[in-house]
């Protein structure tokens, strides 16, 4: 019981040093601006906020790798597709980070329906906890979003994961993180987005982001972003050729290092 502990504890010290959320955000684009990920819409809306996905212009699936200060027992690997089906947008993802010892992976299927200017989604995730000589620990989370396009430049996104507060273990006090995030995507011209996002887990201090996009030719993005709890810097880029879309971010934190991510996109038409 008290590795069991031990592992837990040192599982959620790594989730508000790296601010990899439990399992979001996901994708090198929504890394790049500084995690301000609840107003995209993308492949890895199937993680960051569900709804987004009914926003999305064609099926599209990606892969996605997350290195977090060269430690690789905290290597994150992460896989999404997002397909429509009548009225709805699916999207399944599939997430691990960890290694041998100590892993925690994700399996999830979302829904995301678009009415006029409005974008709602639902997801259900099955998460995994596995330590060495424990007994592998299965949870259902629950998450919900919503996005509202309030004009052509102003768009507002709000997402709550974790929504039913899942608990590790019934004997054990501690519960799986439950993150509210809410968000503003304002696009002054073609080439630029801004975005402000406030993000709350409910045991600690609120996190403030802030990014920005900067597309100066077609097929061809620059990112960069800041956070303030921890403080961190963001910056990346990505490239669209054809139906492939690579694309790498990398954020700093004086007090432990670097964050690598590299996303490998791929569009169906």
């Amino acid at each position: 019981m008290k590795r069991l502990i031990l592992l837990v504890l040192c599982g959620f010290i790594f989730y508000k040093a790296a601010g990899t959320g439990y399992p979001f955000p996901a994708g090198s684009g929504a890394i790049g601006m500084g995690n301000t990920s609840v107003t995209r819409a993308d492949v890895w809306s199937v993680v960051n906020n569900i709804s987004g996905l009914a926003n999305l212009q064609s099926p599209t699936c990606g892969v996605y790798y997350a290195n977090y200060f060269g430690i690789q027992a905290f290597n994150k690997y992460n896989a999404a597709i997002a397909l429509p089906y009548r009225n709805l947008w699916t999207g399944i993802n599939i997430s691990r980070y960890g290694d041998g010892n100590y892993n925690e992976s994700f399996l999830g299927l979302g829904l995301a329906h678009k009415i006029r200017n409005v974008s709602l989604g639902l997801k259900a995730d099955l998460f995994q906890l596995q330590i060495t000589e424990e007994k592998t620990l299965h949870k259902i989370l629950f998450s919900f979003g919503g996005q509202a396009e309030l004009s052509e430049e102003l768009s507002f996104g709000a997402y709550i994961h974790n929504i039913n507060q899942a608990k590790i273990r019934k004997d054990l006090e501690e519960r799986l993180p439950t993150v509210m995030k809410l968000g503003i995507l304002w696009k002054p011209s073609s080439k630029i987005q801004l975005s402000v996002e406030t993000e709350k887990e409910i045991r600690y201090s609120m996190n403030w982001k802030a990014g920005m996009e900067y597309a100066p030719v077609k097929g061809f993005r620059i990112w960069t972003g800041i956070n303030s709890f921890p403080s961190r810097v963001f910056f990346g880029a990505g490239i669209r050729k054809y139906n492939f879309e690579v694309a790498y971010a990398s954020g700093t934190m004086s007090a432990a290092g670097s964050t690598h991510h590299l996303t490998l996109n791929y569009y169906f038409r």
